[in-house]
């Protein structure tokens, strides 16, 4: 079933829909979905991308889609990218036309990162063990196993001045 929007509604701002949308009113931004609808009353001022697309009323912007279909009624102005592109005639057509190229096919089918928020790592443990560097190679430090307050392991007095170590207590506190 289609998220419809109504002939008496205005929509300012992008829509984006895993399904279909049939735009009756009038849409001030971009849309994206499987299958987007323009019927004839309707009009669209933005970019519309969709895996297919039929147009009976007027779009100003980007149509991007593997088939297109503009009927008698539909005014399109901008640009059009299609794999498949059908004009009835006494449509209305003033836009550059480009057939989609197999590597813009390809990224359309490939998903969207979704945001992730990434989780908080557990705490470090009480002692810090780490491995030293090969023998001979000029870096070698000494290793603590003492640790702060939070569990992380505090290096060698030697290898930190105390300013830095103050600082770094007053920015985790």
């Amino acid at each position: 079933m289609p998220s419809i929007i109504g002939a008496d509604l205005k929509v300012v701002g992008n829509l984006v829909c895993e399904s279909d949308i049939d735009v009756q009113g009038t849409v001030k931004g971009d849309i994206e979905a499987t299958t987007v609808t323009v019927d004839k009353d309707a009009r669209v001022d933005g970019s519309i991308r969709a895996r297919s697309l039929i147009v009976s009323g007027s779009v100003d912007g980007t149509l991007e889609a593997s088939e297109i279909s503009l009927t008698s009624t539909a005014r399109v102005t901008g640009e059009v990218v299609h794999e498949t592109l059908s004009v009835d005639p006494g449509a209305c057509l003033e836009a550059r036309l480009s057939r989609a190229s197999k590597e813009r096919r390809i990224a359309q089918q490939i998903p969207k990162p979704r945001l992730n928020v990434p989780e908080p790592e557990p705490p470090a443990a009480k002692t810090a063990e780490r491995e030293p560097p090969p023998a001979g190679t000029g870096e070698e430090k000494p290793v603590s196993a003492e640790a702060d307050e939070e569990g992380a392991a505090k290096p060698a007095s030697a290898d930190i001045p105390e300013v830095f170590d103050r600082r770094k207590k007053q920015a985790a506190g």
